[in-house]
C-alpha cells in the first residue's frame, strides 16, 4: 500500500491552502490520496463552491480555473498521480453533510 509521507502531505496542504486563497468563490478544498477504480494512484480533490458561483453562468469557467490552478500548483503528474475533481455548492453540502466533504 502506498501512502504519502508527512512532509509531502504538508506540502500539498500548504499548496491547496494557497490555491484556495487565490480563488474567492471557493469555500473549501479537501483532498486525499487513494487508488482510483483501475488501481492507479490519484489525488482526489473535493471542492465546495459558493452558491453564487454554482448559480453563475460562468460556472464552467470557474471550475476550469480551479482545476488549472490546482494542477499548476500541486503538479500531480510530476508526483506520479492522476488528478480527479468533484464540485458542489455550499447549500448542497449543508443539506448532505457528507463527512468526506468536511
Amino acid at each position: 500500500m502506498f501512502t504519502l509521507s508527512t512532509p509531502a502531505q504538508q506540502e500539498i496542504d500548504s499548496i491547496v491552502d494557497t490555491a484556495k486563497a487565490d480563488l474567492p468563490f471557493v469555500r473549501s478544498i479537501f483532498w486525499e490520496c487513494a487508488q482510483d477504480w483501475s488501481g492507479d494512484w490519484a489525488l482526489f480533490f473535493r471542492i465546495v463552491l459558493s452558491d453564487a458561483a454554482v448559480r453563475s453562468r460562468n460556472r464552467h469557467k470557474m471550475t476550469d480555473q480551479v482545476r488549472q490552478n490546482l494542477i499548476e500548483k500541486v503538479k500531480p503528474q510530476e508526483r506520479g498521480f492522476l488528478a480527479y475533481f468533484s464540485f458542489r455548492g455550499q447549500s448542497e453540502q449543508k443539506a448532505l453533510q457528507e463527512d468526506v466533504w468536511m
